[in-house]
């Protein structure tokens, strides 16, 4: 996992240095989703299950 925030880190950087240090995050936050997206699995989870919530939506 640290490898792939480093590679992620040195992707913003290599590809944007001049961006502030904000927007340097936002760039890092958008790699990151778009390497976990093509990873979630294309199959619906079975009939009957409840749908997943986030620890902080509804319960």
């Amino acid at each position: 996992m640290i490898a792939n925030i480093r590679a992620g880190l040195d992707h913003v950087l290599a590809n944007a240095p001049q961006l502030p240090k904000m927007k340097r995050w936002r760039a890092l936050v958008r790699y990151i989703v778009n390497k976990i997206l093509p990873a979630k699995p294309k199959n619906p989870p079975p009939p009957g299950l409840p749908p997943p919530y986030l620890a902080f939506g509804k319960s």
